[in-house]
């Protein structure tokens, strides 16, 4: 029997979002130990699973062994995610994990149906990613801490709106690069990017919201700072040609940034 070639994501982007915040979590609790690698290795085959069954579904019109290596990986990569979370729930006693496995898998479900409509590159189809992704932050917080409370909650929100700029200000680079309108003045290039501008005001008011209900420290603040200079310049630098991949990079800078201040701002508290 020939095993299929392994499927794996070249959305290098989607993995910054998956793992930087299972890795701030994990960083603001204070351990990182062998729990820390099954959940990552869970969380890793889990959306390598989910990535096979999505491309599965998406690309209905190729030939049928095409689509059978799509299951068949599908289902491999599904198995492995069990055994590490089963491993987790028993040797472990985190019982938390099978609400919390059925959560992500609703999620997932859902980003599926949205990619058989078409929509999962919408705005509400990327949030909504985003939203199912950042969930490995309190995640890996409570198999660190085996504990479940608002500090969960929080880091999920605070990851969730970091992570959402990214949406707002790939797309307005892309939209730059693709437009053969020149961007020459501060009004055109504040004028492309005003959602961008829009959704960091949102995003500072959701922070501020939680650290006036001191359900995050007030310092957190602080890691949301790096990328709102990082997409300030992008904004003024609007008309020149970029690089995906250079883009990719630098939001992968940005979001190691976060989630280190995070990490600091937390132990602060």
């Amino acid at each position: 029997m020939n095993v299929p070639k392994p499927l794996i994501p070249k959305e290098h982007g989607s993995w910054s979002v998956l793992f930087v915040p299972l890795l701030a979590g994990a960083g603001i609790a204070g351990k990182f130990d062998l729990k820390i690698i099954f959940l990552l290795l869970s969380v890793f085959f889990l959306y390598l699973g989910y990535y096979s069954c999505l491309s599965y579904f998406r690309w209905r019109n190729l030939s049928a062994e095409k689509l059978g290596d799509y299951l068949f990986w599908s289902f491999i990569y599904s198995a492995f995610a069990f055994l590490f979370s089963l491993y987790l729930l028993i040797q472990y006693q985190l019982g938390l994990l099978v609400p919390f496995g059925f959560f992500s898998i609703l999620f997932l479900c859902l980003q599926i149906i949205q990619a058989l409509h078409k929509k999962e590159r919408t705005i509400s189809g990327e949030f909504s990613g985003v939203l199912a992704l950042t969930f490995s932050a309190p995640l890996s917080y409570y198999v660190s801490t085996g504990i479940f409370n608002q500090a969960n909650l929080s880091l999920w929100f605070l990851n969730f709106l970091f992570f959402g700029r990214s949406i707002f200000y790939v797309k307005m680079k892309v939209k730059a690069n693709s437009v053969k309108e020149s961007l020459d003045s501060l009004n055109k290039k504040f004028y492309s990017g005003k959602e961008v501008l829009l959704y960091l005001l949102l995003m500072f008011s959701g922070v501020f919201f939680l650290t006036f209900l001191r359900l995050a420290p007030t310092f957190s603040m602080l890691a949301f700072v790096p990328a709102t200079f990082y997409t300030l310049g992008g904004i003024l630098r609007l008309g020149r040609k970029i690089k995906m991949k250079n883009l990719g990079f630098m939001e992968m800078a940005n979001s190691l940034a976060f989630a280190l201040i995070l990490i600091l701002t937390f132990s602060k508290k």
